[in-house]
């Protein structure tokens, strides 16, 4: 059935590795004579009589090139042709087939190619025309191997990406997970362009009960801005449990991502702090388009956007300033990225300001639903090309009560929080200090020592620390009414200055410690003239020695303005 150098042939026997090919004839001259040319070229040869028998040798040993006659008995060239190429496809493999035929007309030859021959050698034929038509099917062989290797280095490729983008997908999504967007007064649209978003959606409550939320949009979209999303939520979910302002928050976030992303990737972020209890909004917009406020069902402010992404400057050119709204019950903000803007219809068009401005001023009561209805009826079926994010903000903000993270309930469990001169106008310690205290169930037979502990140290930081109050007024009863009026001028006057105050549990219920480490931006005051002026029957700073008399240890440090105290049980002072 098949011939490889038959005996008695004076020709070298052929490379195991050179290119097989298949003559196909039922004349034993042609067979012959094709075999030996093409072992002059260095082939390997088989040889079938027929087409069935060229089929069942296909389908047995690897071909590269086949040269097929067409009229042979039992099954001929265009039948044996079809089914090798099926053969072909089945192994995803490409072998040329030439036919070599005495027929001449043009129906015929037309067969051929239709039946899945490469091309046809017209007999007569000489040695020089058979080398250049095998070449020429050699090169299609090669080029057909070379795109197939290079398709599956693309699947390779595409299958990693994917995986690459699931994860990312993954990690975006538990960081969505993570932000407090269910409460109450938000509702919001994240609609990506690909599995991972460039746009960033964020909130989160301040220990103080204030709600500040962070919408960004990256530059581009997908993994490579995605990607960027993950340090910012740290930053942002982290300082804000510590009570930080979004104007620290967005000095922090600039300080990273110029440090660590490459050129030409920033983020463009609106940052927004609800203060429920005064009633008012502060803001931070860097890039981000304006915010619009809606009262009575109609808008009456627009917060532009002044500042540069972050990203862009170093921290010496960084502007942290906010901009700040009075709110009401019943107002609504509306912050946005540009993809929502910028959305398209099928006539190309932009849906725009003047679109989302007439959705916002809809008398229906429901303008969230009435935007993102309009949006859907605009685009109508549009694909996107950037990603679209929005979010309505209710106003005020409810007061929760603030959820502890899950990792401070570990030992060594740290909150800490941050009162700038808003906070500390405000003059609502008590509040701010009983929910710290509430953030470790350890501590329910504790707290109201540790609240006086905790509240004696704020009260001696703000008072001779940031308003720099001095103890001798309260010399006399007399003398505390003027003390505490001058407490007051001061609070209301105050435009600078903060208090740090930090938790650490260890322990547990049974046994444990709190350390407790308050710093303000004072210059200090004489803390070692307490125990002289209460020696001497002063009425002043009594309550410094009831807390240390509470605590195993408290120490002052630097000039003063930084003290720290340690509260252990079981054996704390009854």
């Amino acid at each position: 059935m098949t011939m490889k150098n038959p005996p008695g042939s004076d020709l070298p026997v052929a490379d195991p590795s050179a290119d097989a090919v298949l003559v196909v004839d039922d004349n034993l001259l042609n067979r012959t004579l094709l075999q030996e040319l093409l072992r002059l070229e260095g082939y390997r040869v088989y040889v079938a009589e027929d087409g069935a028998e060229a089929v069942d040798l296909f389908s047995t040993v690897h071909m590269d090139l086949v040269l097929m006659d067409v009229m042979m008995p039992m099954m001929d060239g265009y039948a044996a042709t079809r089914r090798i190429k099926e053969l072909c496809a089945e192994r995803d493999q490409y072998c040329p087939v030439l036919f070599v035929t005495a027929m001449t007309d043009e129906q015929s030859l037309v067969a051929c190619i239709e039946c899945g021959g490469d091309g046809f050698l017209v007999k007569p034929y000489n040695r020089v025309i058979l080398r250049a038509k095998m070449r020429a099917l050699e090169r299609t062989r090669d080029l057909y191997a070379l795109v197939q290797r290079q398709k599956q280095e693309l699947e390779a490729h595409h299958e990693r990406l994917c995986h690459e983008h699931e994860i990312a997908e993954r990690t975006f999504s538990k960081l969505m997970q993570a932000a407090d967007l269910d409460a109450p007064n938000l509702k919001h649209l994240l609609a990506p362009v690909g599995l991972a978003s460039g746009d960033l959606l964020l909130a989160e409550y301040r220990p103080d009960g204030v709600q500040q939320i962070l919408l960004g949009d990256f530059t581009g979209h997908g993994l490579a801005a995605a990607m960027g999303a993950i340090p910012v939520a740290d930053i942002f979910q982290s300082m804000t449990r510590k009570g930080l302002g979004i104007d620290s928050i967005a000095t922090e976030i600039n300080a990273k991502l110029k440090a660590k992303l490459p050129v030409g990737l920033f983020l463009a972020a609106c940052l927004l702090a609800i203060d429920a209890s005064a009633g008012r909004m502060q803001l931070w917009n860097g890039g981000i388009p304006d915010v619009l406020c809606r009262r009575d069902r109609k808008p009456f402010a627009r917060l532009k956007s002044r500042h540069l992404p972050l990203g862009i400057l170093d921290h010496t050119a960084f502007d942290a300033q906010l901009d700040e709204l009075a709110i009401q019950p019943g107002d609504c903000l509306y912050a946005y990225s540009d993809g929502l803007l910028e959305a398209i219809n099928p006539q190309g068009e932009m849906f725009g300001e003047a679109r989302l401005e007439t959705a916002l001023a809809a008398d229906d009561g429901r303008p969230f639903a009435g935007i993102c209805t309009a949006l859907d009826a605009f685009r109508s079926g549009q694909s996107q090309h950037d990603d679209i994010t929005l979010i309505e903000i209710q106003c005020p903000a409810p007061v929760v009560a603030w959820r502890a993270p899950e990792a401070r309930k570990k030992d060594g469990a740290l909150v800490s929080v941050e009162c700038g001169p808003d906070r500390l106008r405000q003059d609502d310690t008590l509040t701010l200090l009983m929910r710290l205290l509430e953030t470790f169930p350890e501590l329910d037979a504790h707290r109201g020592r540790l609240y006086t502990v905790v509240a004696e140290l704020f009260n001696n930081a703000l008072d001779h620390g940031v308003l720099r109050l001095d103890s001798v007024l309260k010399r006399d009863a007399d003398s505390f009414d003027a003390y505490y009026l001058q407490r007051e001028q001061r609070l209301q006057q105050l435009s600078a200055g903060s208090i740090r105050i930090a938790l650490r549990l260890t322990g547990d219920s049974a046994a444990g410690a709190v350390e407790v480490t308050i710093e303000d931006s004072g210059q200090g005051f004489d803390y070692t003239a307490e125990v002289s002026q209460l020696n001497a029957g002063a009425l002043a700073r009594r309550g410094l020695p009831l807390a240390r008399a509470l605590c195993s240890r408290l120490e002052f440090q630097g000039a003063g303005n930084r003290v720290e105290a340690v509260y252990h049980w079981p054996d704390a002072v009854a």
